[in-house]
């Protein structure tokens, strides 16, 4: 039997020796604290130590065994360290015998733990560790497995973690560990009278983790001279390898995996290739395949490949030999070189260009455009422009990266080190209308000039100052030295009264500022006076508050207008009344306002105020502030306060403080009200409310509104500034007037007959006053009952009609409307019936038509008529029909059967029946007589009237359609005008030049030769002789258009016209000259004769239809000039047109003119029947006594014809007058007469046919006046 089975015998001995034993316990055990289990079991036999000589945690172990060890366990300790010989004496502890009886070789222990030595589990598996005691050791007498025990360090376990297995076997059992690589177990033997605790045997603990996947894996290559990778790893609480290799794409790549050159990715997670490692760094390749190994005691895990972007992480070196070239004050051009060996780099690089100056934070850095550069460039050159501020030392830095690379992972930066060059200040320094301050006395005045100090970055050089020109009143300059300068202010010393103006600007080394700025310093009469108590509140945190008054006027002075203010501030070191040193800053404020706060930068500095009041072209200079306020100083009670207004709905309460200079101060009045229960008890019947009035201490009232009318409210004031509130006043009392209540509420129908409504409802739930009374309405009428009144009785109300009923309650003033409500009353009688109608049928039958009545009073069950019949004897007779229709046959005795009239009177009314059969009856109907006797045809009367009706019908429709169209006809012509040529048209001959002005004519004044020659002139004449009609060629008078005028005119003279061979003479033994035609009787004959004047060799049949002239639209045989055609010669050519330059002689008046044969309409010309019949042959006439003979025998002596039929009309020379110039011939060929002074006519355009009748239309007042001229 070898020693394992002995040991498992004995065990079981020793259970079963336990077992027997049981109820007798060992003297001192606590063996109730213990749990009693079964003998074990193979599995529990299994967890005892196994038979073994030496162990391999011997050295381990030792180092942790307790201070109860043997000393012969430390003795042999401290000689194998003092030794030195590890190895020799760790190969004898495996040679030991083997000891049964101890925790490790070497060691005599009371029993052992199983598992031995380190224990390693993984999160969240249980522990189990079984501990046995040796019962025939000496330690171990009186004391069995229940006295062992467990400890985790020096805590005790629980005993509900360890379990009994026999008598010398216990198990301990441990779930939920947490992780650590730091927990030691100990099993032990608890004390009894004999033994004092024992040590048995103890386990290290470790709870880990298998191998994590690493964290933050970061790859890059430096310069592109060696890659280096680096991770992070989760803590796993026992040791874990890490190892990394790449392989490269493509398929022979991937077969061949690259490790890391050294154990640093094992030791320190991470590993770098570079060109003299092995294996060597891969540079050309683009992409890298990377894999992750990890291993610990709980298992190995290979990690998935990662795709690495070789070229995306290449990190360049700082740029090469970076400088500065052609800097200016604001330019510099930057140059650079790529380090090596980045010129070959294939996706290039992206270049980052960087700069500050010295005034920007120290983080904060201006980024260049670089995006023009080439990315491949192996030298690179940078112009940088618009740097902001000269002579100012700059920081330049210049970065590279990765084309490829898609991260901001730059390289290390390069860094220049500039200085921008020195020009003269840009700018002078910033000056209001008002930043002066003026002291001094009646003589004399000390002037403080303030402006805003330029700061140290615009000064742009060196031996930056400021210089202050004085410019007098003939514009020349002078430099003055101030008597007390600062970057602030100046002080200019002993001015006079008198206006000034001041120049000032900013200078260096270089030169001084190009635009100064101007302070005007008015004159002592010119100021405008200071704003009145300037305040200054702070309120913590940089706010101030600043609030001030207007300036007095003075009634003596008129000062310029306020435009605005203006309001200073500066940081200082000590306030007024010591000059502000610091910036200064300002704004400005409209003249309406008051009060404006200020929010300073830094609420740790000191900071004064002060204010101006500007006009157009003045200003009252600086005043700084005289009252400065606590912030968190409240005001006093309010005393002073009384009630203004009173309404239904508002209170207006006004007030008075009692000190009212410190502007600013306040900001505005809390009023608090409540109603209260009576003027006896003034307790309030809900919480007080808070009514805020916004103002300041000139408000003195404001207003509470929203409030209940007819109420009794309590209210007091208190002032609020910026440091609280003040207390408030005493209470006071005030009534609101009444108004509208609140509508009646629960209006409801209580009871309906067939003509009444009984109503009733509630009072308001506000009457906001003493209801007075209560207006109801219904349908479209309405009703007044008191006050106390909440029901009543609406009586005469059709029957079944649907009522609507509302009702309001009213005080000085009433509600709004109740709710409606609506009630139909009960059947009842229903109305008369308006309409009745009786037809005969034939001479038995009547049809009895009726419509319904108005009013129904129900749904109108049916309708009786009565049918009455008296006959010739008054005897009469009543029938009832009853009929649920409107109408009915009635049969009557025919007349024609028994010969006797009668007649029938027919009444009908509507019936209605309720629902208890209660019959309502309407009234009768108005009664119709119908008698029975029939006559079938019309009447004679009737055919006569009807007959003479159409007859007048007709009448009337043709006098009415044939009166319209003679109306129209007769219009039509009197829309004819006569439209003259430009030189006979009197309207026009001023305008055109044609002859004098000419003055309206007198009716007057108008002499009979004037009216006869008017109609002569505009009278279509009437022809007569041989050929009535127009010509003897057959030609018309455009085409009868003119016939189709002068038919619907009269006139008694005539014109007789014969194809120019034949003329009437005038009546014999007249002699009238003619100045008189006007009086001539009605049945004379004046005849006029149109004299042809013919070219030679042209027979005057050559010139058919004369009778019109063209007008309108001049053609190539028009004249040129003003000349019209007056003969009866055929259109000229421009060939025969007269010399215009010609104005001697040729000229006629107008009455000389010879009247001209008819042309033919094809010509273009209007008749011009305009001039006398001559005395005598127009051949034998004299052009010289053209003047005697008109003036003594009243006629007009003709010149001779001029060629070609045309006269020059007016006088073209204003050297010659009278009849003479007038008869003065025209060129020889010319054919024309001038129609005013040589000025070019305006052609009229004539309608669609370009002719216009010419002597047809009635004479105008105003063409006969002018006629004479």
């Amino acid at each position: 039997m070898n020693r394992r089975e002995e040991w498992r015998r004995r065990l079981g001995r020793s259970a079963g020796a336990a077992q027997l034993s049981a109820p007798q316990s060992v003297a001192g055990s606590p063996q109730s604290k213990v749990n009693r289990v079964a003998p074990p079991t193979e599995a529990d036999l299994a967890m005892l130590p196994p038979r073994q000589c030496g162990w391999p945690g011997f050295r381990l172990k030792l180092r942790i065994v307790p201070n109860e060890a043997s000393r012969r366990s430390r003795e042999l300790t401290e000689s194998m360290a003092r030794s030195g010989t590890v190895c020799l004496l760790l190969l004898a502890a495996l040679l030991l015998p083997c000891e049964a009886n101890g925790c490790m070789p070497g060691l005599s222990t009371p029993g052992v733990t199983w598992p031995r030595g380190d224990i390693v589990l993984e999160e969240g598996n249980p522990l189990r560790i079984n501990c046995t005691v040796y019962p025939d050791h000496n330690m171990t007498k009186g004391r069995d497995s229940s006295y062992l025990t467990f400890y985790n360090g020096t805590h005790e376990i629980s005993h509900e973690h360890i379990s009994v297995l026999n008598d010398t076997t216990v198990q301990l059992l441990m779930t939920d560990l947490p992780l650590s690589n730091k927990t030691v177990m100990y099993c032990k033997l608890r004390k009894n009278k004999e033994y004092h605790e024992k040590v048995v045997c103890l386990n290290k603990v470790i709870v880990g983790k298998r191998p994590q996947e690493v964290k933050n894996f970061s790859c890059f290559s430096q310069n592109w001279q060696a890659l280096t990778c680096r991770w992070d790893v989760e803590e796993h609480f026992l040791p874990t390898d890490y190892h990394i290799s790449w392989s490269l794409p493509g398929r022979a790549g991937r077969k061949m995996s690259v490790s890391c050159p050294t154990k640093s990715d094992a030791d320190n997670n991470t590993c770098t290739w570079n060109l003299s490692t092995t294996p060597i760094y891969r540079q050309p390749f683009e992409y890298y395949y990377i894999i992750m190994n990890a291993s610990n005691a709980l298992g190995n895990i290979t990690f998935p490949s990662i795709k690495f972007h070789h070229y995306a992480h290449v990190i360049p070196a700082p740029p090469e030999n970076l400088q500065a070239h052609n800097l200016t004050a604001h330019s510099v051009t930057l140059t650079w070189a790529i380090p090596y060996p980045l010129q070959n780099f294939p996706p290039g690089l992206i270049h980052r260009v960087e700069y500050r100056h010295k005034w920007l934070p120290k983080d904060r850095w201006i980024m260049a455009n670089t995006s023009h550069l080439n990315p491949r460039a192996k030298n690179l050159t940078l112009h940088l422009s618009n740097l902001p501020y000269a002579f100012t030392e700059y920081s330049i830095r210049v970065q590279m990266k990765s084309h490829a690379a898609r991260d901001s992972s730059y390289s290390e930066p390069s860094v220049l080190q500039i200085k921008t060059a020195a020009i003269r200040p840009g700018a002078s320094p910033k000056t209001d209308t008002g930043s002066f301050e003026i002291l001094g006395d009646l003589h004399r005045r000390d002037i403080y000039i303030y402006w805003q100090h330029i700061p140290e970055y615009y000064h742009n050089g060196d031996n930056f100052d400021y210089k202050i020109v004085q410019e007098d009143e003939n514009g020349d300059s002078l430099t003055l030295t101030p008597s007390e300068t600062t970057v602030s202010f100046a002080k200019i010393k002993g001015l006079s009264h008198h206006m000034h103006k001041f120049k000032i600007y900013a200078s260096n080394s270089v030169g001084q500022s190009l635009n100064p700025s101007i302070i005007t310093i008015p004159s002592h009469s010119n100021v405008i006076k200071e704003p009145l108590s300037f305040t200054k509140i702070e309120f913590g945190r940089g706010i101030y508050e600043l609030s001030w008054n207007e300036p007095l006027s003075d009634e003596q002075t008129t000062l310029p207008k306020i435009v605005n203010y203006t309001i200073f501030w500066c940081d200082s070191e000590r306030d007024r009344p010591h000059q502000c040193t610091g910036n200064f800053n300002w704004t400005h404020v409209p003249a309406n306002v008051n009060t404006i706060n200020i929010t300073v930068p830094d609420d740790k500095k000191i900071y004064q105020f002060a204010i101006s009041a500007n006009g157009a072209n003045t200003s009252s200079g600086l005043s700084w502030t005289v009252c400065t306020a606590i912030h968190n100083k409240g005001l006093g009670k309010m005393k002073d306060v009384w009630l203004n207004k009173v309404g239904s709905k508002f209170i207006e309460v006004g007030w008075r403080l009692e000190c009212s200079n410190r502007i600013g101060l306040v900001t505005g009045y809390n009023i608090s009200y409540c109603p209260i229960v009576s003027a006896q008890n003034r307790s309030c019947r809900e919480p007080a409310h808070i009514e805020y009035v916004a103002g300041d201490a000139t408000t003195i009232h404001g207003n509470i509104s929203e409030l209940m009318p007819y109420t009794t409210y309590m209210y007091q004031v208190s002032v609020v500034s910026r440091g609280g509130q003040g207390m408030p006043s005493d209470a006071h009392l005030a009534t609101t007037l009444e108004a509208a209540p609140d509508p009646p509420t629960s209006l409801e129908v209580a009871n309906v007959t067939n003509s009444s409504l009984y109503i009733q409802w509630n009072p308001p739930v506000n009457t906001n006053g003493n209801v007075k009374f209560y207006e109801i309405h219904f349908d479209k009428n309405s009703t007044r009952v008191d006050g106390s009144i909440t029901e009543v009785t609406l009586q005469n109300l059709p029957s079944f009609t649907n009522h609507s009923v509302y009702l309001t309650a009213c005080t000085i003033a009433c509600s709004e409307e109740s709710n409606v409500i609506w009630a139909k009353t009960l059947i009842g009688n229903p109305g008369m019936i308006e309409r009745l109608i009786v037809k005969r049928v034939n001479a038995s039958k009547f049809l009895v038509w009726w419509e319904p009545p108005p009013v129904h009073g129900g749904h109108i069950d049916f309708y009786e008529l009565s049918v009455q019949v008296v006959d010739g004897s008054n005897n009469s007779m009543n029938k009832k029909y009853t009929n649920n229709v409107t109408e009915l046959i009635v049969p009557v005795t025919d007349c024609s059967v028994d010969e006797k009239r009668r007649t029938y009177v027919f009444s009908v009314r509507a019936v209605n029946v309720d629902e208890h059969n209660q019959t309502f009856y309407g009234p009768w109907s108005e009664p119709q007589e119908r008698d029975n006797c029939f006559d079938s045809g019309f009447s004679s009367l009737s055919i006569t009237l009807l007959s003479v009706f159409i007859v007048a019908c007709t009448l009337v429709g043709l006098l009415w359609f044939y009166g319209k169209k003679a109306w129209f006809s007769v219009k039509e012509m009197r829309a004819v005008e006569v439209d003259l040529p430009p030189g006979l048209d009197p309207s026009l001959q001023d305008i055109m030049g044609f002859g004098p002005a000419q003055k309206p004519v007198d009716p007057s004044r108008v002499t009979p030769a004037d009216l006869a020659d008017s109609e002569m002139l505009l009278t279509k004449s009437e022809r007569h002789g041989r050929n009535p009609s127009g010509d003897s060629s057959g030609c018309s008078s455009a085409g009868g258009h003119e016939d189709s005028i002068s038919s619907s005119l009269t006139s008694n003279r005539q014109i007789s016209t014969d194809s120019g061979t034949e003329v009437d003479q005038m009546n014999e033994g007249s002699n009238k000259a003619p100045s008189d035609l006007g009086h001539a009787d009605e049945d004379e004959d004046w005849e006029f004769r149109a004299t042809p004047v013919q070219q030679p060799g042209v027979q005057p049949d050559a010139y058919p239809c004369l009778q019109y002239c063209r007008v309108g639209a001049p053609g190539a045989e028009s004249p040129v000039g003003p000349y019209i055609r007056v003969g009866e010669q055929a259109p000229p050519s421009v060939a025969t047109a007269p010399n215009l330059t010609n104005k001697s002689g040729g000229y006629v008046s107008l009455e000389q003119v010879p009247r001209a044969s008819p042309v033919t309409s094809a010509s273009g010309y209007v008749s011009h029947p305009y001039v006398w019949k001559p005395s005598a042959s127009p051949s034998t006439a004299d052009p010289s006594s053209s003047s005697a003979s008109s003036s003594a025998s009243g006629s007009p002596t003709l010149p001779p014809a001029a060629p070609n039929g045309y006269t020059k009309v007016g006088n073209a020379d204003p050297a010659k007058s009278g009849p003479a110039a007038a008869a003065t011939p025209v060129a020889a060929s010319s054919g024309y007469v001038a129609l005013g002074n040589g000025g070019v006519p305006v052609i009229r355009r004539p309608a669609a046919s370009n002719y216009v009748p010419h002597g047809g239309a009635p004479p105008r007042p105003e063409a006969a006046g002018e006629g004479d001229q």
